[in-house]
């Protein structure tokens, strides 16, 4: 037996989802360092690793509803293996990748697994606990991503040092694998029986959810501050910057590792500021700070590449979190599955145009210059969108108040 009888199932559950959330975000932001090597190997442009990278938001928004539907016919835990399952042969392919469109067609498998899996792991943390303990348990969840980027970056860079690229993504498959057996014996999620809506209520249904993206054009505006937040292509670029002024892939991993190492601490404060302060505030002055240590990645000097890719990588969590909380400042609790997902269809854009664009800019003028500057204006442009939503917040608030106080009193 794996744990005690005198610790609660969702808890078991929990412990068992939270190391194989580990191993999917580590093949998200752990393998980032070897970007490099995998661009120089296959001679191609940035135009291209942004292809490469960007993958992910790509699929996210073609796949993601149907993935959602998947979840719901077949359950989450097999929705994890399988996904894990297409994310070790996606790596695979990708391992024995002779020429660029081998590589790509591996990455597309490789990141179709990481958002079966992803979606899987969200839902599993949001259903298994007590309600009491939501904000907790996806608190925890969030800084794994973190703790992903720690291990992952750091013995991903040693591998790639010592061997090659290709031995640090066969240990990437190895930890995915590993996980998949575990999972399989040890992880139990109840199945939620299905319902048959009858025809008239789908369309009721539909018909609802149209009504409410009519009348609040204000969900696009979500839909794109956040794009435009997601935007920026830390992750996928600043291994270039820090290979540009002499970094191998083992001090990659390393500024990596402790970037993340920081971070996790910084997003539980921020957190905590944002309860005390409104979320909407706490996200501009990150984004301010985002505006003005953007460029500094452009300067020649060493010191200063590594402290604004520390501070940048290391805070670059918090705004997509504090992004994802403004719904539901704005609308009712009962229409927020659809809000999210209209605000995340749009929103995931970013982590494909932002790498993609960013890459074009980057082959085009021959340096990233005029790229961070690029990133810095719009998380300027964001600070500007959220400003202008104050009065929005503040009405919509006051809304949803008196419509919970007539609730409470006519349940009296």
């Amino acid at each position: 037996m794996l744990f005690s009888r005198s610790i609660p199932k969702w808890k078991q559950a929990f412990i068992i989802s939270l190391f194989g959330f580990l191993a999917t975000t580590m093949t998200i932001v752990g393998f980032s360092p070897l970007l490099p090597n995998i661009q120089e190997h296959f001679a191609i442009t940035y135009s291209q690793l942004g292809l490469f990278s960007g993958m992910t938001g790509i699929i996210a928004i073609i796949a993601g509803i149907p993935l959602g539907l998947f979840n719901r016919r077949f359950g989450l835990k097999k929705a994890v293996i399988i996904g894990m399952l297409f994310m070790s042969s996606g790596m695979a392919v990708v391992t024995i990748a002779n020429n660029y469109y081998v590589l790509i067609s591996g990455r597309v498998f490789w990141v179709l697994g990481i958002q079966m899996s992803y979606i899987a792991f969200m839902a599993i943390f949001n259903t298994i606990a007590p309600r009491s303990s939501n904000a907790k348990i996806m608190t925890i969840a969030y800084c794994a991503n973190n703790v992903a980027a720690m291990v992952g970056a750091p013995v991903g860079g040693v591998f790639a040092d010592s061997f090659n690229w290709r031995v640090s993504m066969l240990f990437f498959i190895a930890v995915t694998l590993a996980m998949v057996v575990i999972l399989a014996f040890f992880l139990k999620v109840e199945k939620a029986p299905a319902k048959d809506d009858d025809s008239a209520a789908q369309q009721l249904q539909r018909a609802t959810k149209l009504k409410i993206l009519i009348k609040n054009p204000i969900l696009l505006y979500l839909g794109i501050l956040t794009c435009i937040i997601i935007f920026p292509p830390y992750q996928e670029y600043i291994p270039s910057v820090l290979e540009g002024v002499g970094f191998d892939a083992l001090a990659r991993g390393n500024i990596f590792m402790w970037a993340y190492l920081i971070g996790i601490p910084a997003l539980i404060f921020a957190g905590f500021l944002a309860d005390k302060f409104t979320p909407r505030k706490i996200l501009i002055i990150i984004l301010l700070l985002f505006t003005v240590v953007t460029p500094l990645l452009n300067m020649d000097s060493r010191l200063v590449v590594i402290f604004s890719s520390v501070f940048l990588l290391a805070l670059s969590s918090i705004p997509v979190s504090l992004a994802y909380t403004i719904p539901g400042l704005l609308f009712k609790k009962e229409d927020m599955g659809f809000v999210m997902g209209v605000v995340q269809a749009i929103g995931a854009s970013g982590s494909y145009f932002g790498p993609q664009i960013s890459g074009m800019l980057r082959d085009h003028l021959g340096s990233f210059s005029l790229v961070w500057d690029i990133n810095a204006a719009l998380n300027l442009l964001a600070c500007i969108m959220l400003l202008l939503l104050a009065g929005e917040i503040e009405r919509r608030r006051h809304k949803l108040d008196l419509l919970r106080s007539a609730a409470k009193d006519k349940e009296e």
